[in-house]
């Protein structure tokens, strides 16, 4: 018989026949080599816990290349035709007569003997309203209606400043000009026959009119 020592300081007794080989301890359950008869001892064996079993982690999951994911497509924004923009302008006359309207047939009977403060009034909240749409929107009445807006030539936002300084200012400046102005008025509307359909009043305040999409 063989005696081996644990590490623990157990004694045990095991058969030459188990010479070589490595036991387990029955106090600590470490391993004990067994020398076999030539002294040759067995190498300690690696760790392997009772209770878990370590696997490696699952592969990731393939990634898409991004040149494959399809983008989501650019908005394509059209010009408005010659003949939209013409009918906003109809639209906005219809507008400005029935403010008119209103002030002459509905609020005059109202309050007789005061025609020119109503009518001047109803100048002064038709120009009121489209300013606040052009401010706003980028729009009078007759493109509101038809989903029509003014944008800038890089297609931001026109705002107060180009939408109605630059573009509608300067127009109204320099129509009531004597002389000037009419011819100015002419070249204006003829402008919009060019290939960009831009009238001299968008080409002075970098603007354009496109439909909504």
């Amino acid at each position: 018989m063989l005696t081996i020592v644990c590490g623990c300081g157990r004694e045990q007794t095991v058969p030459p026949a188990l010479a070589g080989l490595t036991l387990l301890c029955k106090q600590c359950r470490g391993p004990i080599p067994v020398p076999s008869a030539d002294g040759v001892v067995a190498p300690e064996p690696r760790p392997v816990s009772r209770f878990t079993i370590s696997l490696p982690p699952p592969p990731p999951p393939p990634v898409r290349p991004v040149a494959d994911v399809p983008a989501d497509p650019a908005p394509v924004v059209e010009w408005a035709t010659r003949g939209q923009r013409l009918l906003a302008r109809v639209l906005d006359l219809a507008a400005a007569f029935a403010f008119a309207f209103v002030a002459v047939y509905v609020i005059l009977p109202l309050v007789p003997g005061n025609g020119l403060v109503v009518v001047a009034l109803s100048v002064i909240a038709f120009a009121a309203l489209q300013v606040a749409l052009l401010a706003t929107r980028g729009q009078h009445v007759g493109k509101w209606v038809l989903g029509l807006v003014i944008v800038r030539d890089d297609g931001t936002r026109a705002g107060f400043v180009h939408a109605f300084l630059l573009r509608d200012g300067i127009n109204i400046l320099i129509g009531v000009l004597p002389g000037i102005g009419t011819v100015y008025k002419l070249l204006d509307d003829c402008f919009i026959f060019s290939a960009d359909q831009k009238c001299l009043h968008d080409r002075i305040a970098g603007t354009r009119v496109v439909r909504l999409p």
